[in-house]
């Protein structure tokens, strides 16, 4: 008899409910961690400890539950999420590092260029800390947002998705498409509550989701992705100041709007 919770053949949950499941967890925790979790951090620690603390807590514990995900729901080994390391692994995670700096990177060049945008200062660092010291804190930041949402959003839903649908009238294929259209689209909606976001930032965000989809896709695996969003996240938080506190956070160039007869 046909369940719908419980794939027989597979001896597991169906994907739906397994997709539902890390959801569920994965809300929770970082709600917790970005709440009462980010409040208690700030009261004892300066503004950028706290989000290193918050970020490294996140990743460790979205892992666990990937972990036991693995274990228990999906019925495979951790490494299949996309952690299949070795050579290939780390080139593709250097080459997406570099993809990232160039086409973020020459993105704000060119903004900066056409006058759009212009430095207003540089080296940015937290009242009482070493500029170098902020940077190193800033990139175990990026590390901890960008692997918590590349193991959830491509690690997990992109396959997990895939494979519910791929059974199903779409096929293999098409679903695999669809696979990467709603987790990319769903990325961009929970970045909607970022401070100053936008409905063209909101959609820009989708657009790199979907883009990190793809490249999970192509790839099998999450170096690529997790190396273009660590750049992108780097890049445009920390190289040009478009984190949500730059002046908490620090920043190699801090800029602003410029002359509104370049923008037009």
């Amino acid at each position: 008899m046909k369940s719908s919770f419980w794939n027989h053949q597979e001896a597991r949950l169906r994907a739906s409910w397994r997709v539902l499941v890390i959801v569920v967890a994965a809300s929770v925790v970082s709600t917790l961690l970005g709440g009462p979790g980010r409040r208690l951090l700030s009261e004892r620690f300066p503004y950028v400890y706290a989000s290193l603390i918050e970020s490294l807590a996140l990743v460790v514990l979205v892992a666990v539950i990937l972990w036991l995900a693995a274990r228990w729901l999906d019925r495979r080994r951790f490494a299949d999420y996309g952690f299949h390391l070795g050579r290939e692994w780390w080139l593709d995670l250097v080459f997406g590092l570099i993809l990232g700096l160039v086409l973020v990177g020459g993105a704000y060049v060119l903004l900066l260029g056409t006058g759009w945008l212009r430095v207003a200062e540089t080296f940015v660092s937290p009242q009482g800390l070493p500029f170098v010291a902020a940077m190193l804190a800033d990139v175990l930041i990026v590390v901890g947002i960008a692997g918590w949402e590349e193991m959830v959003f491509r690690g997990y839903l992109v396959k997990n998705v895939a494979e519910g649908l791929s059974g199903g009238v779409l096929g293999a294929k098409w679903g695999t498409v669809v696979a990467v259209l709603i987790p990319g689209a769903f990325f961009g909606w929970l970045h909607a509550t970022s401070a100053n976001a936008t409905v063209l930032s909101v959609v820009n965000v989708a657009i790199f989701g979907i883009l990190f989809g793809v490249a999970y896709v192509l790839t099998g695996e999450l170096a690529l992705p997790l190396g273009l969003h660590l750049a992108w996240d780097f890049t445009q938080g920390f190289g040009f100041g478009r984190s949500p506190d730059p002046s908490a956070l620090g920043t190699f160039l801090l800029m602003e709007e410029g002359n509104a007869e370049a923008r037009l």
